[in-house]
């Protein structure tokens, strides 16, 4: 497992470096003279928050494996399996911060347009549905292996007590709890992120559309980190799984473990990627557009 760390961090550190760059060019997809001042501000408090937000991950995936080494002595390694979920919620604790802080209306006299919000206005469905997809599969990850481990839940073995072979490390309990522990708090603080998006105030101004997309791309922020973190959880123990599977097992079922490991390592690969998605552009605001927000 921690093999696979000293692979997975210095992907995560580069793509880092990919993020903030896609990060500042998707922010420059409408120049600031195209959008009115208070939505040019906001936008540009959005994108110093995704970019604070990657590096806060960043920073607890580089220096978590030997903070929590420190803090299981006994056994470090099960613990390892929850670090992708806790940068992560580092991740979310920055985007958290950057909605609370979100540019308020200012002047004496304001009023609001009056429209229904709710998560399912902001929350990008093809996100939603592959955070969701991924959660599942990590749950069904962790009971598989915990059936399928040794008493002690680190490895796979085969054979009676004359003949037999056993391999690891495998994602049983010891590994398997602390990661699904993790992503489920992932989860919820991830809800509770996305309802600090959907109530923040609207930016002065802005007419309807602005104000959605402002909110999609913060939604879009939101779910990409969960996901980033949900796939990067999941892919590991798949990897380890097969790996270990492959080791005790011939034939068809070495085969099939094969083909998990393989499964695992695209996982961890598609969390990278997902960390580029780009968010949802800010429209140039249109002539004559009903207000989200305005002066009276």
């Amino acid at each position: 497992m921690a093999a696979g760390l000293l692979v997975v961090v210095p992907l995560l550190l580069v793509a880092v470096v990919a993020v903030v760059v896609l990060v500042l060019l998707a922010g420059a997809t409408v120049g600031s003279a195209d959008l009115l001042e208070t939505t040019a501000r906001a936008r540009r408090h959005a994108v110093r928050g995704s970019v604070l937000a990657v590096v806060a991950a960043a920073v607890v995936a580089a220096v978590g494996p030997s903070a929590l080494a420190n803090l299981h002595k006994g056994a470090p390694h099960a613990a390892f399996a929850a670090i992708p979920a806790l940068a992560g919620l580092a991740h979310l604790a920055v985007l958290a911060l950057t909605e609370r802080t979100w540019p308020h209306p200012s002047g004496p006299v304001r009023s609001a347009r009056l429209a229904p919000r709710g998560l399912a206005c902001v929350t990008p469905p093809g996100l939603a549905r592959a955070l969701t997809a991924t959660a599942a599969a990590l749950t069904v990850t962790v009971v598989v292996a915990v059936v399928l481990a040794d008493p002690a839940g680190r490895s796979i073995s085969v054979g009676d007590r004359q003949h037999g072979s056993s391999a690891g490390p495998f994602p049983g309990l010891p590994y398997g709890l602390p990661a699904l522990v993790a992503v489920a708090v992932l989860l919820a603080a991830s809800v509770l992120v996305l309802r600090l998006v959907v109530a923040r105030p609207a930016v002065e101004g802005a007419d309807a559309a602005t104000d959605s997309a402002l909110r999609r791309a913060g939604a879009h922020r939101v779910l990409r980190g969960a996901l980033a973190a949900t796939l990067l959880t999941t892919g590991p123990l798949l990897f380890f799984a097969g790996t270990a599977a492959q080791g005790v097992h011939d034939g068809w079922v070495g085969a099939a473990a094969v083909v998990v490991a393989a499964a695992g390592a695209l996982a961890a690969l598609a969390g990278l990627l997902a960390l580029t998605l780009p968010a949802p552009r800010v429209p140039a605001p249109q002539p004559g557009a009903p207000l989200a927000v305005g002066r009276s």
